[in-house]
Formats: C-alpha cells, structure tokens, sequence
C-alpha cells in the first residue's frame, strides 16, 4: 500500500487500517477489504490482479468504497507498428469479488458490484467489464448510460461514437 503523500509502497499487514486515497497494489496478491456501509454496516470484499486508489463516496443510502484503476494506461496500441516490433499490449485491470457497496472504476466506465465476482480492465478499445458471477451495475461514461450486466457476460465501454 502506498498511503497519500507518500512516494514508495510498504508491505500491509494483516488488519492494518487503510487511509482513504491510499494506492494498493495487489498484482501479487490479493487484498481483503472491510468498509463501513453505514454507521452500524460494514462490507468486505477481495480484489486482486491489479492496481487501484481507495476512495469512498456517499450513494443513496450508505458509503461507496471507490477502487479506481491506477498505474501505467494500456500500451502498444498503436496502428500500423510493424509486426515484428510490436510487443503485447499492456493493460490495467482488477478483479472483484463481494457483497456492499463496491465500485470498481476504469478510464471509459466502471462497474458497481451487486453481490458477485467481476473484472474491471482499461485495454487500449476501452473499458472492459466482465461478470463470472452475479450481476454488475455498469455505467458506460462516453455513452451516458447505465444498466446491469449479469454472468456470464462482458460489455465494453469505448469512447468512440455509438454504443
């Protein structure tokens, strides 16, 4: 975790709180979250295969806790590089799985999970969703829409025109 202002990660220790605008890094591992829901609810959730800043938001009834993708934007997009030049694209992604107010959020769109495991990836068409089980609430920024997606489905927020 690497907590706000700071410039380097330290290792998390089991039950160690987790400062809201912290970055977690859980490309090697995975992370447990517990968040408060309300005054008297609390959540938990695992994520993992990814890299995201914690932020926590008030909704409708009860806190968010925001996870938005971080680290270096998907790479070796470009057209027209010659074959042998080209190397396999990077891409910025996370995994969820749990039960409470958790967003998950890319460059094009973001995913609130309604109890369910979910992918969460920036890839250089857009933001991909991807349901294993459950549903997902997605909002589609580029498209102003937002609809659930159930398993075993995926849906790809791109900024270009349509849908």
């Amino acid at each position: 975790v690497k907590q706000p202002g700071k410039r380097a990660f330290v290792r998390l220790r089991a039950g160690e709180r987790v400062p809201v605008g912290s970055t977690i890094d859980t490309t090697a591992g995975v992370v447990s979250l517990t968040a408060a829901e309300s005054k008297t609810h609390t959540t938990t959730g695992q994520f993992y295969a990814g890299q995201f800043r914690l932020t926590q938001k008030r909704a409708r009834t009860a806190e968010e806790t925001v996870l938005t993708l971080t680290g270096p934007k998907p790479t070796g997009c470009a057209a027209g590089v010659a074959t042998a030049a080209r190397k396999k694209p990077r891409k910025r992604s996370l995994w969820g799985s749990g039960s409470g107010g958790y967003s998950t959020v890319g460059s094009d769109g973001s995913a609130t999970e309604l109890g369910t495991k979910w992918l969460t990836e920036d890839t250089c068409a857009g933001t991909l969703i991807r349901v294993a089980q459950g549903a997902v609430l997605v909002d589609d920024f580029p498209h102003h829409r937002t609809f659930i997606l159930r398993a075993p489905h995926s849906f790809l927020a791109h900024p270009g025109k349509g849908g």
